[in-house]
């Protein structure tokens, strides 16, 4: 073992190893939904946001979900992990896309597409999916980790699964080269957008969003 390297890169190869599913598998999940029950991150900002979101909720209700939600990130994560033995398991995995002629459609025209969603569900499996299928070639805009060590393993989880990335730092005429060569460029569009980004109402505030898809849409008349 690489003892310079990042413990949380460490602890995710270690897993990987031993990522099987069945028992072994939920065993793990249950064991690191614990962990992260214990440790809390960010547990305030997501209690105070379902609290924005549901004003009739309760302290208990409240607390119950971010105890769901951690379940669901390291559900997340153990579907990433076992996909990197066999990424074309995620064709199998997703039964039914509706929609999926629009994705078609998109690359027949030769604009390629750019996709908008959320961080609902596994979003991590759509783009792999994707580039599984065959479709297209897909690029993420994402947020990168500070971590440099964390950053690599990442990106190449996410490549292995056939989903290049993109900074969202990153000039915007990468995204723009992207769409022109007809290829497909996805993006989580329910982060904050900062200074950069335009007010518009949610959830009864005024809050910043980001208005990349669109100006990309604007200029390359891409869907």
């Amino acid at each position: 073992m690489d003892i310079n390297m990042n413990w949380k890169v460490t602890l995710l190869k270690m897993i990987g190893a031993c990522m099987h599913p069945g028992m072994s598998s939920e065993c793990l999940i249950k064991t690191f939904t614990a962990v992260l029950n214990g440790v809390g991150p960010r547990r305030e900002v997501a209690l105070q946001n379902f609290k924005i979101a549901f004003p009739d909720s309760d302290e208990k209700q409240r607390g119950q979900w971010v105890r769901q939600s951690y379940e669901h990130l390291v559900r997340i994560g153990a579907e990433c992990i076992m996909l990197q033995k066999d990424p074309r398991q995620v064709v199998e995995w997703v039964v039914r896309c509706r929609g999926e002629e629009w994705l078609e459609k998109a690359v027949a025209s030769g604009k390629g597409a750019i996709i908008i969603s959320g961080h609902v569900g596994n979003w991590e499996l759509g783009g792999s999916w994707i580039a599984q299928k065959g479709l297209a070639p897909i690029t993420a805009i994402v947020r990168h980790s500070q971590d440099p060590k964390e950053k690599s393993l990442v990106d190449a989880m996410r490549n292995k699964l056939g989903v290049k990335t993109l900074s969202k730092d990153a000039p915007m005429t990468r995204a723009v080269n992207v769409l022109r060569k007809g290829e497909f460029v996805g993006i989580l569009s329910d982060q904050h957008g900062g200074n950069a980004g335009i007010s518009a109402p949610f959830l009864g505030l005024q809050t910043s969003t980001s208005p990349g898809a669109a100006v990309f849409a604007w200029l390359t008349g891409t869907p």
